[in-house]
């Protein structure tokens, strides 16, 4: 376990990004072992779910919902005196400036996000619409909108319907690109009547700088979670989901794994990985690794497991791999798409890579059970932001701490090989 920085209390870093940034480097000289530190944390003032992290300009800038603004009460403890707005943008100097919601959104669900060519970062995400009278389910518009200089440009609805199932690191994908040059990802977007109601694959895409949604009905009842990936130039999904035929005793806890592709404009039949209904199979990730493409997903039984396997013309080949004590996986921003993150199920996160036969262990750091790490690249390394739990001075609130695993990755460091 690595020793955690203590956390700040002011509006400052401990450092400045800069020079945290320029300094960083000597840690990937150790020798033999790689040993993780936390040079610096979120100030207590705010946070922000890394949903979307881009180092811009020796500023860092952290996207996602939720996002807050601590204050103190008359008695002195720690409440929440912000949260309309996007996330926080922490300057070289360590000072932070909120970042407003898109003019007329009302949440920043799970953003997604790329940087055009003219420097414009483009966000894609989904905003949370009131519920009407008696309806229990949340629903959203996806949506995008272009962030240039802290100031919202072009805000579009993608989707005209508020009918997104869900819209969030599991029930959506993360932004790939295809061959084409086109950037897309896949959410559960929910059906009609005419379907009989059956979720149906969306598919947001990128064309010429316009994004649109196609949706798509499958030989499936409904989703839970989905990833995307491109096998050369063909379009695989993988996702968690039931079965159009619900065996007996099986229900929405209890779904199975199954793969699809998109070939010559039509998709494949979905071929079941994994589960039969009897427990809880999830947390679908499609890994792009030197040998091939890796489809792995987690089992939540009696214990949960991660388990995955290599995957060639839209089937399992070669044998399957096993994991146990992981609760949930992510996958990591680009250009690290060769990384997973996970939570352990006794609390812990670990930042691996994927073999069709074995793994490695990148970095084993704290976090909650419900967010494995995110990591995504500064200046050329890779970096995990992890959310911990703070117990003093103010019991219950959360802190975001960056980590740079630039000794893991790079020539001197020493993963753990299993």
């Amino acid at each position: 376990m690595v020793e955690v920085v203590g956390w700040i209390v002011s509006e400052r870093w401990a450092r400045s990004l800069a020079v945290l940034a320029l300094a960083s480097g000597a840690l990937s000289a150790q020798a033999g072992v790689c040993v993780p530190r936390a040079p610096w944390v979120l100030p207590s003032t705010h946070y922000a779910q890394p949903g979307f992290v881009q180092w811009r300009n020796d500023s860092l800038l952290i996207l996602g919902t939720p996002a807050f603004e601590t204050g103190r009460d008359p008695a002195g403890r720690a409440v929440r005196v912000d949260s309309a707005f996007a996330g926080v943008l922490v300057l070289p100097d360590g000072s932070v400036r909120k970042i407003p919601l898109p003019p007329g959104a009302t949440s920043l669900q799970h953003p997604r996000g790329i940087v055009r060519p003219d420097g414009i970062i483009e966000v894609v995400w989904a905003d949370a619409l009131p519920k009407a009278p008696g309806d229990d389910h949340d629903r959203y518009r996806v949506q995008s909108a272009r962030l240039a200089g802290g100031t919202w440009q072009h805000r579009a609805v993608i989707a005209e319907r508020p009918s997104v199932a869900g819209f969030d690191r599991s029930s959506a994908s993360e932004l790939v690109r295809s061959p084409d040059g086109a950037w897309q990802l896949v959410f559960a977007d929910e059906g009609d009547a005419a379907d009989g109601w059956r979720h149906r694959l969306g598919i947001v895409r990128d064309s010429l700088g316009r994004w649109r949604v196609d949706s798509f009905v499958q030989k499936v009842l409904s989703y839970a979670a989905l990833d995307v990936a491109m096998d050369g130039d063909v379009m695989t999904v993988l996702f968690s989901g039931l079965p159009l035929q619900v065996p007996d005793g099986m229900t929405v806890f209890h779904q199975a794994i199954y793969l699809t592709r998109l070939l010559n404009g039509v998709w494949t039949e979905p071929v079941p990985l994994a589960g039969t209904g009897e427990i809880r199979v999830t947390s679908p990730r499609l890994v792009q690794t030197a040998a091939g493409l890796i489809a792995a997903w987690v089992e939540r039984g009696e214990t949960s497991r991660l388990q995955w396997g290599r995957v060639e013309q839209g089937a399992l080949v070669g044998s399957v791999q096993t994991l146990d004590g992981i609760h949930l996986i992510w996958a990591s921003q680009r250009p690290y798409g060769s990384l997973i993150t996970a939570a352990t199920t006794d609390g812990r996160g670990q930042v691996l890579r994927l073999r069709p036969d074995g793994y490695e262990v990148i970095a084993d750091l704290p976090t909650r059970m419900d967010m494995p790490p995110t990591v995504v690249d500064i200046r050329g390394r890779p970096w995990a932001f992890t959310v911990e739990d703070v117990e003093e001075p103010d019991p219950g609130s959360v802190r975001l701490v960056g980590y740079d695993l630039g000794c893991a990755v790079n020539p001197g460091g020493s993963p753990v090989r299993r």
